[in-house]
């Protein structure tokens, strides 16, 4: 622990450290100037925090451990993007990361030089128009922003209304989960090479989260149901089934019969809730409002 922050190591990190010295180890925590960042393609200069880690053992610096290590740095925004900078100035995106009570906790194996960006300078109510205080999904749709799960958005807008699409439902998902790109071919021919959709896709085709509209086709911009949704959702939980009755909702007969399950777990794990008429809506085309709900809802609980 030092005046900057800590580090934490499990039994096969400690090994690493000490495999060559049981006399004296030095764990360097450093906070640096952002000039270092002149030549690497950071959005926001001005927005970063540099810091330096190094482990040194038997005067010999370690720069990779057997396992991960928790890397707890200062930190009062919960809008961060985290980077390791490679040798060659190019940026590594951490992707697993936690904040709590004002601390950002990096779970990583390297040790090196690493970045914090804030993402958001301005409230959300004040990046978009269409996005105000009082609305019943202001905190979902922060939720999704902060963390990234739509992506960049470049407009004034969120267009909560707009109906989500199957593509970019899987594309929330695939940034939700934090997923790499796998070295695969996707089999469907309605997905351009160049598509925003691809990698997401891949993963979750391959992973039997999803599946076509036929063996050739995926249709990325058909709309995606609350059904359709849940059930992708349930398959990526792998979480046990749960006993709800669904009979107390007046539409409960429009369920298909392969989302029964899936929408007794969502209901039993409030990850959606029925209307103020007491209906599943289980039919119903999601919006992005709503879907930047289920995605919270699915994280808290």
């Amino acid at each position: 622990k030092t005046p900057i922050g800590e580090l934490s190591f499990d039994k096969k990190s400690i090994n690493t450290i000490l495999k060559n010295t049981y006399i004296k180890v030095s764990i360097i925590i450093e906070k640096i100037e952002n000039t270092v960042l002149e030549n690497v393609p950071v959005k926001d200069k001005n927005n970063c925090e540099v810091y330096d880690i190094k482990i040194v053992s038997a005067g010999k610096e370690i720069k990779k451990l057997e396992d991960k290590m928790i890397i707890t740095l200062d930190n009062n925004s919960d809008s961060i993007e985290a980077y390791i900078l490679s040798k060659n100035n190019e940026l590594n995106k951490v992707s697993d990361f936690t904040f709590v009570d004002g601390k950002i906790n990096l779970f990583v194996n390297e040790c090196g030089r690493y970045i914090m960006q804030n993402i958001f300078t301005k409230e959300i109510k004040e990046m978009f128009t269409d996005v105000k205080p009082d609305d019943w999904f202001y905190n979902a749709a922060e939720f999704v922003l902060i963390n990234n799960i739509f992506g960049e958005l470049t407009t004034t807008e969120f267009k909560p209304y707009e109906d989500a699409n199957r593509g970019f439902f899987v594309y929330a998902l695939y940034n939700l989960m934090g997923e790499k790109p796998e070295n695969s071919e996707l089999i469907f021919e309605d997905i351009k090479e160049d598509s925003v959709y691809k990698d997401a896709l891949i993963w979750a085709y391959n992973n039997k989260y999803v599946f076509g509209k036929s063996e050739t086709e995926f249709d990325p911009e058909g709309k995606i149901t609350r059904q359709d949704a849940i059930s992708i959702l349930y398959r990526i939980s792998k979480q046990e089934p749960k006993e709800f009755d669904i009979t107390t909702f007046d539409d409960y007969k429009d369920v298909s019969d392969y989302a029964i399950v899936p929408l007794k777990w969502a209901l039993d794990n409030k990850i959606i809730v029925g209307s103020t008429d007491n209906k599943l809506m289980s039919t119903k085309t999601l919006n992005k409002a709503e879907l930047s709900m289920i995605l919270q809802n699915y994280c808290q609980q």
